[in-house]
């Protein structure tokens, strides 16, 4: 592997991680958890998941380990759980409009961290940035 790779794969990684810690930042105002918050994003950037079984699924977690963080989480009004008349073993989730906002927010602190980050770099950097990740996320999806 070429070094050029090693380095942009290192610049890549903690870039999100600071980028991710900058978003949720806000999250302590809200007395949210990180995994409250994966469940929030989950349902929010994925709208084919919307089951008990399919969470734990997609955040490789157990059924048993989520299931009270779902109860805090409805209880707070981030999300509903429906069991299904056709199945009671199957419980629907759905998120709520707080639960959007909640992930708009983040979103949009996150914005903020990165229009501070870019000050003083030319905006034809940045689009090439953008091109560049556009490009290597398009063959991630073709090749899963």
């Amino acid at each position: 592997m070429s070094d050029s790779i090693r380095a942009f794969e290192k610049e890549m990684r903690e870039l999100s991680w600071e980028t991710m810690k900058a978003g949720r930042s806000i999250l302590k105002n809200y007395k949210l958890t990180d995994l409250q918050f994966d469940i929030l994003v989950t349902l929010y950037f994925n709208k084919d998941v919307n089951t008990l079984t399919d969470i734990s699924s997609k955040l490789h977690l157990a059924k048993s380990t989520i299931s009270s963080v779902f109860d805090k989480l409805e209880g707070e009004k981030y999300i509903s759980r429906k069991r299904l008349a056709a199945d009671k073993r199957v419980i629907k989730i759905r998120l709520l409009k707080k639960g959007e906002n909640m992930i708009n927010k983040v979103i949009e602190k996150r914005v903020e961290f990165l229009q501070n980050l870019s000050q003083g770099i030319k905006s034809s950097d940045i689009d090439k940035c953008v091109s560049t990740m556009k490009n290597l996320r398009f063959k991630i999806s073709n090749t899963s």
